[in-house]
Parts: structure tokens; C-alpha cells; sequence
């Protein structure tokens, strides 16, 4: 083993869909180069970083990881704007927890299950971002095999949570506003900490990926789906042991109402275990189908910042 640096860039080889774009329209808009790369996100291509496996792009993660294409490769503005992103998520933290902690009753929904991990989505992202930034700054030598070589631990963790609260706080976005509380026919005003936990979360998550050089690949919509059956089965059990919510669902003036004790009330009612067949053709249509629709634009927004960062390349 011989000490090298850190192999100098090579972003087309490093983005799937073909060449680089002749235009800013082709940049911007070129359906069949996205289609192309969307279904080469489904080959095996060890030009492209590897989450759990070897690639030789991946001893690139610092790039990736450390640098923007709004910003000069010099510049430390992803650095403070992933810690910014950090400092919002840790301040918000506190106080939606002390409002709505309700004995417990805080963990019973997958919207608060979605908020915590991007908190340790964004902690994670800004010590791998500071690191990604000290190994191109200080142009750190280290000791590499030649040929492909895996992930360190800690960006794996951070791009496996990246994967699951992008499509996670988009899911929850879209659920909220079509199911919960239907922006068309709305049965209440969100406060201030429900717009930021059914949209804003959402948002920065996006810019995140966009002011990044962080890749978002279509093959590891998995991680999403097993999240989403994870929480149904959790919906399943919340049902089976009579935990109930924190609020009743009855009314307690109207005992013919139809509704249920507090101990039966579910966590959802478009998610109703009293009702096992819609809660199952609900389930199905969330997991097989919606779940992994939410990940193409995702990925489309994420294809043309590749495109517009190559066309910079070659202004």
C-alpha cells in the first residue's frame, strides 16, 4: 500500500444519464436523459458510490459530502449552512417536545418518529460535513488500497438517514395535508410547530440535496419502504394493546357516538385496526405505492442539480 491523496474529481463518471448537458435547457429539462437515469440507478455501476458495498467512487465521499456547487471548493458555506440546518432542528426540538410530549403519547406518531431521526440526520450531517471539509482543506494523505473500498461508518449512517427522512418528511407532508387534516376541507388551523413538522421539515431537507453534491439513489427506496412497514406494524401493536392516544376520540357527552374509549382510540383514523380490512388496503397502497412515488421527485430535483453542476463545470 502506497500513500496517495484523495483522487482528484470526476463527475462524469460519477453521474448516470450520459454526457454532460450541451445546453442550460438540456441542463434543466431533458426528460429521456432523467429516464435513462433512473433506470440506471437499477444496474450495477462501480462508477457510482456504494452505501453498503465496495466502489471506487467512494474514496470521492468527501466531495460529495464537503463541497457544493454553489459554492467555490475553497468555501466553508456548506459547512455553516448544515450547521445552521443543525441548530434549527436541536432549537426546535425542545419546545415541540415540552408542548406536545403528552405523557409518552409523543412516540406514538410516525410524524414525531420522522422529526427525531432528522435530528440525527442533521447532527450527523454537519460532524461528516466537517470532516469531509479538514480532509480537502488540509489535502490529508492516507493510506488506500487501489480499487474499490467502502464507506466510513459514520457517512454510512448519515447517507442511510439521508435516504430515510428526504422521502420520510415527504411522505408525512403529503399524508398530513391529503388524510390527517386535508388541506381542501381542513378540520383545524395548524400552529406554528405544525407547519414546521408537516412542510418546513420537508423543505430544508430538500435544499439540503440541492446546495449539496450528495446523492440520492433510487436503489435504496427499501430503506424507506422497511421504515413504513415498520410503523404499520407499530400501528398494529398500538392497536392490540389498547394503548390508545393521549386525547379521547369520543364525545363524552354524546356516549352514542360512536367513536371509541380513550385506550381504543387509534393513532390515526385513516389507520383504523377496528376496521383490519381498510387498514390493510390502506397499509398496501401507503407501502407499494405511495411510498415509493415519493422518492422519484426526490431524485429528478436531485438529477438536475447534477446536470446544472456539470454544466458549470464546462462554462
Amino acid at each position: 500500500m502506497a500513500e496517495q491523496q484523495q483522487p482528484a474529481p470526476d463527475r462524469k463518471a460519477a453521474v448516470p444519464g450520459g454526457d454532460p448537458p450541451s445546453s442550460w435547457c438540456d441542463a434543466f429539462c431533458n426528460p429521456a436523459r432523467a429516464c435513462r437515469a433512473c433506470l440506471g440507478e437499477f444496474k450495477q455501476d462501480p462508477s457510482l458510490m456504494s452505501l453498503f458495498g465496495e466502489s471506487e467512487e467512494n474514496a470521492r465521499w468527501a466531495e460529495k459530502f464537503g463541497t457544493s456547487p454553489c459554492f467555490s471548493t475553497d468555501s466553508n458555506a456548506i459547512l455553516y449552512l448544515r450547521g445552521a440546518f443543525a441548530l434549527f432542528f436541536l432549537g426546535h426540538l425542545p419546545p415541540h417536545m415540552a408542548k406536545w410530549m403528552d405523557e409518552g403519547y409523543y412516540f406514538i406518531y410516525l410524524t414525531h418518529w420522522t422529526w427525531l431521526l432528522q435530528q440525527f440526520y442533521f447532527t450527523l450531517s454537519f460532524i461528516v460535513t466537517y470532516q469531509a471539509r479538514q480532509r480537502l482543506q488540509n489535502q490529508v494523505k492516507y493510506t488506500v488500497t487501489p480499487g474499490p473500498c467502502r464507506l466510513p461508518v459514520l457517512v454510512r449512517i448519515t447517507w442511510v438517514l439521508m435516504h430515510l427522512c428526504l422521502p420520510s418528511s415527504l411522505l408525512v407532508m403529503f399524508l398530513y395535508w391529503t388524510l390527517v387534516n386535508p388541506i381542501w376541507d381542513m378540520t383545524s388551523t395548524p400552529d406554528y410547530f405544525g407547519y414546521i413538522v408537516h412542510g418546513a421539515n420537508f423543505v430544508i431537507c430538500l435544499l439540503d440535496l440541492l446546495l449539496s453534491r450528495n446523492l440520492f439513489r433510487l436503489r435504496y427506496t427499501w430503506i424507506t419502504i422497511t421504515y413504513s412497514i415498520t410503523y404499520t406494524l407499530w400501528s398494529w401493536i398500538h392497536y392490540a394493546a389498547k394503548v390508545g392516544t393521549y386525547e379521547p376520540c369520543d364525545d363524552a357527552d354524546d356516549p352514542g357516538d360512536g367513536l371509541y374509549p380513550r385506550e381504543e382510540c387509534p393513532i390515526y383514523g385513516s389507520l383504523d385496526w377496528h376496521n383490519a380490512g381498510a387498514a390493510l388496503i390502506m397499509s398496501a397502497i401507503i407501502v407499494i405505492c405511495v411510498v415509493p412515488i415519493c422518492h422519484v421527485p426526490i431524485f429528478c430535483c436531485q438529477h438536475t442539480r447534477q446536470q446544472v453542476d456539470l454544466k458549470l463545470q464546462n462554462v
